[in-house]
């Protein structure tokens, strides 16, 4: 599993190359067709998700923020350095006093990208830093304070980056001849998360749960007293053509642009409003967002305002790996990276490769024993030939278990189907089983009163199988059916022109140079 989620993020990304043997191949070939098959009728109900942690590398558990660069690395703000992951292996950018290029503070809580590529990197108690990725190196900020907490960052198309902090306001960082020229804006404010919408307004949000506007293509930038407020402190900000979405600590609202009212959500929608902490915003599509929360990750229908999907911690693995989200990040068509208080889980939520068809809940039920030990695909037939289940037919999504019935004469022998071949010329099945070789005639076949012929062992008639427990069949390409035995040679059946059946045994004869080695195969 870890070889395959290596490449979760990006198809750019560096792919592994496996060498099969001949029988692996064949396994491979069978699997697909049955899966290929099923998918037509079947549908995968949870997506996959694969957790990296301090073990995979990850240099500390508790994700504050994350982004997807240009060239698809994955930038990831930890309580302990700034991580760069390529979808398999970590790197570590921390702190050093003695080198000023390094980043001033290893405890980091918010990342953007500049028009340029550069990253910057907020700190919590450490102040702003910038990452030029062309020369490698950190460049300290300097926001007349070197310890401040930064809330948040958002860079404009006119290469200005605008930063929130804790304690002293909004801050402009614009790039001038090699220097920074620095505005400070709201400065006794406590402040919060940031947003740029397309309209180049700048959302500005508050501890105290103000919001503020400030419109970017005017020369002459002044904040004025807050549009709205809800309550607790703003942690995220998104906008969609008629609604801002804000997530504060004490849960979600959503601000009509037209007719400004507010409305507070119930992201659980059971009237108890459990969910308080919404604390990160993506885009799914035009009708659907994202939210991280301190309860999980929920797909919020926007246009019905309520809850399609959620994905919450789950003790199984199959769950995020922790309940508080901080950060999502979109890594490439239907795959999610989410940063949580307990490492990092990605969400792949496109096809599998491989998709389980079981006989319980751990895949789609539909099989009456979960050893299978033959597949057979026949045009919108699938047969599988089980350990304990008998045959198995899976037909337009529905299973058929065929199997010995006391009842019915003509019912499958055996519970044990270790091979199925079809004989295209004659529309037949052949089943080798634990109880004999089996035939079953696929013309006016009807799966409640199937009709089996079984061919036995009978030491008083040559005439006859070598043994009931057959372990294999081959057809030639006269239309013989060769089946192998667990100790009793290798027998050959002809049908004749009137349906009787020839066979011919062949065994081990230490007396001739012309028989098998052995009575096993």
């Amino acid at each position: 599993m870890c070889h395959y989620y290596s490449y979760l993020f990006m198809n750019k990304w560096s792919h592994s190359h496996t060498v099969f043997t001949p029988v692996q191949k064949t396994i491979i070939v069978l699997l697909s067709c049955a899966l290929f098959f099923f998918d037509s009728y079947g549908q995968y109900s949870r997506p996959r998700i694969k957790h990296f942690t301090t073990a995979d590398g990850l240099s500390q558990s508790i994700i504050n923020d994350l982004l997807i660069d240009s060239n698809g690395f994955a930038w990831i703000a930890t309580e302990d350095g700034l991580n760069r992951f390529d979808g398999s292996k970590f790197k570590h950018f921390r702190f050093n006093e003695e080198d000023p290029n390094s980043i001033s503070g290893n405890v980091l809580n918010k990342l953007a990208l500049d028009i340029h590529g550069n990253l910057w990197v907020g700190t919590i108690g450490n102040g702003l830093n910038r990452y030029d990725k062309d020369l490698d190196k950190f460049s300290r900020i300097d926001l007349g304070n070197d310890k401040l907490t930064i809330s948040d960052i958002q860079p404009f198309e006119d290469g200005s980056v605008w930063v929130t902090t804790r304690n002293n306001g909004l801050f402009r960082v614009q790039n001038h001849r090699d220097s920074l020229i620095l505005e400070n804006y709201l400065p006794e404010k406590r402040l919060g998360a940031l947003l740029i919408d397309d309209e180049k307004n700048l959302w500005i949000g508050s501890f105290n749960g103000e919001i503020y506007k400030l419109n970017l293509k005017k020369e002459s930038l002044k904040i004025k007293n807050p549009i709205l407020s809800v309550e607790g402190y703003i942690q995220a900000i998104y906008k969609s053509k008629s609604n801002l979405y804000i997530g504060s600590d004490e849960g979600l609202y959503i601000f009509e642009l037209e007719n400004k009212r507010i409305e507070r959500i119930d992201l659980d929608g059971e009237g108890v409003e459990t969910t308080k902490h919404v604390v990160s915003f993506l885009k799914e599509d035009d009708s659907s967002i994202w939210i991280g929360t301190g309860n999980g990750l929920f797909l919020f229908d926007c246009s019905q305002k309520k809850t399609n999907n959620r994905i919450t911690y789950n003790p199984d693995g199959n769950g995020l790996s922790a309940n508080t989200v901080y950060a999502l990040a979109r890594t490439a068509e239907n795959k999610l990276l989410v940063g949580t208080l307990g490492n990092l889980s990605l969400i792949d939520f496109s096809e599998p490769y491989f998709k389980s068809i079981t006989k319980d809940s751990n895949g789609s039920s539909l099989l009456k024993d979960n050893t299978v030990w033959s597949i057979l695909k026949d045009g919108q037939n699938l047969w599988l030939g089980t350990a304990d289940g008998g045959l198995n037919l899976i037909r337009n999504g529905r299973s058929f278990y065929l199997f010995e019935h006391p009842k019915f004469p003509k019912s499958l022998k055996g519970s044990a189907v270790m091979s199925i071949v079809k004989e295209d010329a004659g529309q037949r099945l052949w089943l080798a089983t634990s109880r004999g070789l089996v035939l079953l005639n696929l013309k006016g076949f009807s799966t409640q009163n199937p009709d089996f012929k079984i061919f036995k062992h009978n030491p008083d008639v040559s005439n006859s199988i070598s043994s009931d427990h057959v372990t294999h069949i081959f057809i030639d390409n006269k239309g013989n059916v060769w089946g192998t035995t667990y100790g009793k040679g290798v027998f050959r059946l002809e049908m004749s022109n009137n349906e009787e059946a020839i066979i011919t045994r062949y065994t081990n004869d230490d007396s001739s140079d012309n028989s098998l080695v052995n009575d096993f195969a």
